[in-house]
């Protein structure tokens, strides 16, 4: 497969089979364009940088390992807060939740 191909792909390309290679919001895009451009509603096409790409990035830049320990470091944050609001008697989810109490 060429390069380009593999890494770039145009909207008359993209369907909603490809959402595990562009994702969800840009194969919707597909999807639209390829719809919507035959009944002449003009959209200009666009295109996507693949999954393939993304990861080929993160290869030459030798940057998966960083890229672990900071979405590591992130979802920590994210979980502390949780943590701390789910043991809180006021918390959905908690035995005594009482959404009376809840502002």
């Amino acid at each position: 497969m060429r390069a380009q191909r593999r890494y770039i792909r145009s909207f008359d390309e993209i369907s909603a089979s490809d959402v595990g290679l562009v994702g969800g919001k840009t194969a919707s895009l597909g999807e639209m364009y390829q719809a919507l451009r035959p009944r002449g509603i003009l959209i200009p096409n666009g295109f996507a940088i693949t999954a393939h790409a993304y990861r080929a990035v993160l290869d030459e830049a030798n940057a998966w390992g960083r890229l672990r320990e900071t979405l590591a470091g992130a979802r920590s944050a994210i979980a502390s807060p949780r943590a701390r609001r789910a043991s809180s008697p006021t918390a959905p989810g908690s035995d005594s939740f009482d959404p009376g109490r809840c502002s």
